[in-house]
């Protein structure tokens, strides 16, 4: 079960070295209104990765039901952003697609919400929705 992703370079973010542009604007980046936009966005039924080897699975062979509270964690689990229990175990890992997440969280905002299906035939999986929110 290794991860998915699209193979696609916009699911990794922009390189601050040799001139790679950032949040803030410039060559190849993304100005800060339309960076806020794609921050503030919900992340509707999400299907994260890796969960038969997350660490929830692991300690209680199982899943989360529907409706159980998750959050994205706000540092990296490794070199991936892992969505946890209120309790704090990972759940599993979003798609590289989220990976602009990462400067998201550093400018403030968090992710929390719900598991919206869960099921462990054929394989483990689970879906999310998560809420942006703004720090302050």
């Amino acid at each position: 079960m290794g991860s998915r992703h699209s193979g696609r370079f916009p699911d990794f973010p922009p390189s601050r070295r040799k001139g790679g542009g950032g949040p803030s604007g410039g060559p190849g980046g993304r100005g800060p209104e339309e960076g806020d936009d794609r921050c503030s966005r919900d992340l509707l039924d999400i299907p994260l990765e890796e969960v038969g080897r997350s660490e929830f699975f692991n300690a209680h062979q199982s899943l989360p039901g529907v409706g159980t509270s998750v959050r994205l964690r706000q540092t990296l689990l490794g070199p991936r952003l892992s969505v946890d229990t209120e309790a704090g175990e990972s759940v599993g890992f979003l798609p590289t697609a989220y990976n602009y997440l990462v400067s998201c969280v550093r400018r403030g905002f968090s992710y929390a919400g719900k598991v919206t299906s869960s099921t462990l035939k054929p394989v483990p999986s689970v879906r999310v929705n998560l809420y942006a929110q703004r720090r302050r």
